[in-house]
């Protein structure tokens, strides 16, 4: 049988582990809200990346000998992606 002194100390106890608990719980919660937050950005990152691939690609390769109205287009396809770059860290910060 377990005396009033044994039985305070183990309530004691047990109540030191809750609160231990509820800390690491909280820990936890935090870093899967992090983890969720990183993937987004990195999923946000990746789609950006592809829609940049498919610009370039859409501009390469550049023939020299083209004639000035096709080296003008490519040279407008061009000129956006600096736009697109912008407009993803604009994006990225506001989330």
């Amino acid at each position: 049988m377990v005396d009033d002194v044994e039985f305070q100390r183990l309530v004691q106890r047990f109540e030191q582990v809750s609160a231990h608990a509820a800390v690491w719980q909280s820990e936890l919660q935090t870093a899967l809200v992090q983890c969720r937050d990183f993937h987004c950005t990195i999923d946000n990152l990746h789609d950006w990346l592809s829609r940049i691939d498919v610009e370039l690609k859409g501009v390469e390769p550049i023939d020299v000998f083209a004639s000035q109205s096709e080296l003008g287009k490519k040279l407008s396809h061009l000129k956006v992606l600096p736009l697109l770059l912008l407009s993803f860290c604009f994006i990225s910060r506001a989330h």
